[in-house]
């Protein structure tokens, strides 16, 4: 079911993480196939190792994070509704200042599995 995400947020080891604009969570799983002696020329898949690739941006220049930090990212839609809660590795910082408009200083915040650190 749809819901708005007008209250979704973060905490980054148990810290509120101020003025989240967007979140997007992307979980990965990539089979394993083979072939086998017992597969008669087919190929079959097993269920395969799992990934997440997590990005969020906020208004701000100086983000609670740094590159190579590992910490534990929880990001949930709204009250109640978790995306993610685990251990991560903040893999970049990507900082945006828009000089012709004069908006708000973002940071886009890139992080991963901390076993890929």
């Amino acid at each position: 079911m749809p819901y708005s995400g007008k209250n979704g947020y973060g905490t980054w080891n148990g810290v509120a993480i101020a003025d989240i604009r967007n979140i997007n969570v992307g979980l990965i799983s990539e089979p394993q196939k083979y072939a086998s002696s017992s597969t008669n020329g087919h190929r079959k898949e097993l269920p395969g190792h799992e990934d997440e690739t997590l990005t969020f941006s906020i208004y701000s220049s100086e983000p609670p994070m740094d590159r190579g930090d590992i910490g534990t990212l929880v990001l949930y839609a709204k009250t109640g509704v978790e995306l993610f809660n685990g251990t991560v590795h903040i893999s970049q910082l990507q900082h945006g200042v828009d000089v012709d408009s004069g908006a708000l200083t973002t940071t886009d915040v890139t992080a991963g599995p901390a076993d890929a650190a």
